[in-house]
């Protein structure tokens, strides 16, 4: 920390180091000594300016729980007392008209703190440090969230019963915690429950997550709604009988698509040993290869082997009497066909 120079100014609790006021080289006033708004919040509010140009801001320091050389001690830089006074060079004309100072601040420390202000010296030679606010105590209240992890049961397999309190002052809604199995994220609960010890305030929680089986490690976090941060409120281990496992449904295949089928139309003429034979679907560019058989006995022998004409699929043959088969066998992609027709004369 740079050397940090004196300051005589008229509020109680002002310690002087460095002499009179002219002397250490600034004038000025705190009108807040110290207080706070809010939890885990600090003000301070006043003017300065330093005697050797009036119009050069002064830094600030501000230590919390101790002084400047305090290891211990918060540190918070307020930056410069740059901000405007319009009525302190009327009273003081030697002032310059932004000479004011009035900082909210974030602190890390809470309960029953003294804290230390110091004016750094702006132009001119530095002195010996003076305190300009010396160990005035403030309460200041705690931000984050407190409470308890006061219980862990396993009383069905695969869960995990927490029971617990947990709050946060000045905070618009009840506080949840997180509760974690083995570091992992389990479930979320609210501290709004009534219980033994906390008929007026009900910030008592208590709630069955899901668990892994074993030796499981259980953990609650009461999450922050402010300026503070998440609280840890303690590790449990567990026995937990892990949960049953659900049933691997079996795999179902599906039957294979069926190939497309080719399709035949078998007519004998009536007056006319004649075979009308129609093969489908109709193709375009491709005609249908066929065999004719006919039965001799118990055997089918082949008579002819043919193709149908044009985009129909359509061909008629004089044959004589007697019991044929067609077959068409399987091609374009498609399975074959097989049909039987008897002709007479």
């Amino acid at each position: 920390m740079r050397a940090l120079v004196g300051l005589a100014l008229a509020v109680a609790g002002l310690v002087v180091v460095g002499g009179p006021a002219q002397a250490a080289g600034f004038n000025g006033y705190v009108d807040d000594t110290g207080s706070s708004p809010a939890a885990g919040l600090l003000h301070v509010k006043g003017w300065i300016y330093d005697l050797d140009d009036g119009s050069a801001p002064v830094p600030l320091h501000l230590y919390v729980g101790g002084t400047w050389n305090d290891p211990n001690a918060q540190f918070i830089d307020l930056g410069l007392a740059n901000e405007p006074r319009p009525d302190v060079p009327s009273s003081y004309p030697g002032a310059g008209p932004n000479t004011g100072f009035d900082r909210t601040v974030e602190v890390a420390k809470f309960g029953n703190q003294p804290i230390y202000l110091y004016a750094l010296n702006a132009v001119g030679p530095e002195g010996d440090p003076v305190l300009l606010i010396n160990g005035t105590s403030v309460q200041i209240d705690s931000p984050n969230p407190g409470g308890d992890f006061t219980s862990a049961s396993s009383s069905a397999p695969g869960q995990v019963s927490v029971t617990g309190f947990a709050f946060e002052y000045s905070a618009p809604d009840k506080t949840r915690v997180v509760v974690t199995t083995n570091d992992a994220y389990a479930g979320t609960l609210v501290a709004d429950q009534r219980g033994p010890g906390f008929e007026d305030f009900p910030v008592m929680f208590n709630g069955t997550v899901p668990s892994p089986g074993g030796d499981v490690r259980v953990c609650v976090t009461a999450i922050d709604q402010g300026v503070g941060s998440d609280q840890s409120l303690g590790c449990k281990q567990v026995q937990v009988v892990a949960p049953p496992v659900p049933p691997v449904p079996p795999v179902v295949t599906p039957p294979p698509a069926e190939q497309p089928r080719i399709t035949l139309a078998l007519k004998a003429g009536r007056k006319k040993s004649r075979l009308r034979i129609d093969v489908g679907p109709d193709l375009e560019q491709s005609n249908y290869q066929l065999k004719i058989q006919r039965k001799a006995g118990k055997k089918w022998r082949t008579v002819k082997r043919t193709q149908t004409l044009g985009p129909r699929d359509r061909i008629r043959i004089d044959l004589r009497r007697g019991k044929y088969r067609v077959i068409v066998p399987a091609q374009h992609g498609l399975q074959g066909v097989r049909a039987t027709a008897r002709l007479r004369r």
